[in-house]
């Protein structure tokens, strides 16, 4: 049989564990409670973001973005100015020829 993804897929996911507290993020993030915050899959939602954007430097932000061929758009070409910005396909053109201040782009 074939292998769907070439193997680079996952199933499930983890059990939530109940030592875990995910209670008051919001507080938690402007109190600097963790020492990174990483956007696992940017197309898919930035909750918190301006929280997040007003209490963490740009070394303390990371973006994800896994999707398959999504491109760059008006809403991700602003974030390498904001964090940490790892994308796994590469779209033609990248990176645009754009300008965002700091960050990723101008070697920042």
């Amino acid at each position: 049989s074939e292998l769907y993804g070439n193997g680079f897929t996952y199933a499930y996911r983890l059990r939530d564990d109940p030592r875990v507290d995910r209670s008051d993020i919001a507080k938690r993030l402007r109190d600097h409670f963790f020492d990174v915050v990483v956007y696992a899959s940017v197309h898919r939602g930035l909750p918190y973001f301006d929280v997040v954007r007003e209490h963490y430097g740009y070394d303390e932000i990371a973006f994800v973005d896994g999707e398959d061929e999504h491109g760059w758009s008006n809403f991700s070409v602003g974030l390498p100015a904001v964090g940490h910005y790892f994308m796994r396909e590469l779209p033609d053109g990248c990176p645009p020829d754009i300008e965002v201040g700091e960050g990723f782009f101008s070697g920042g």
